[in-house]
């Protein structure tokens, strides 16, 4: 369904599925082999949103509005899964466009943007594509 159909609520319910509205099914799914930064721009520039694993820590959930997160503490292993939408550039700093799940009163409407180049937050080491008809 759409976001305009079924918007994200951010609490644990019942599935509210309505089938006259389902806008894409999903037919499958795969791993894509990303394995830096570099091959996942590629993967996103072919096949556009990807499904991506990062690593999660308090700085991140106290991201606030638009500016570009750069963490300060390491994050070991990937326990997040987010949208990987997009990349850009602001000055000479890149960075990566990133929907989160955590709902539209957490960072710029529920979006961040991460600084790219660093593999920050573990991203690039993982992705996923799915398949819709």
């Amino acid at each position: 369904m759409t976001e305009a159909d079924y918007p994200y609520e951010q609490v644990k319910g019942q599935c509210r599925t309505d089938k006259s509205k389902i806008a894409v099914t999903v037919t499958g799914g795969s791993q894509l082999g990303v394995n830096d930064e570099d091959s996942l721009q590629d993967a996103l520039a072919n096949y556009g949103p990807l499904s991506i694993a990062i690593c999660s820590n308090d700085q991140l959930k106290q991201q606030r509005g638009n500016s570009i997160f750069t963490p300060t503490v390491s994050c070991p292993s990937n326990n997040h899964a987010v949208l990987l939408v997009g990349y850009g550039k602001d000055g000479d700093t890149e960075f990566w466009i990133i929907k989160n799940s955590w709902g539209v009163n957490w960072a710029d409407q529920g979006y961040f943007r991460l600084i790219k180049g660093r593999q920050a937050i573990q991203i690039g080491t993982y992705a996923a594509l799915a398949t819709v008809a």
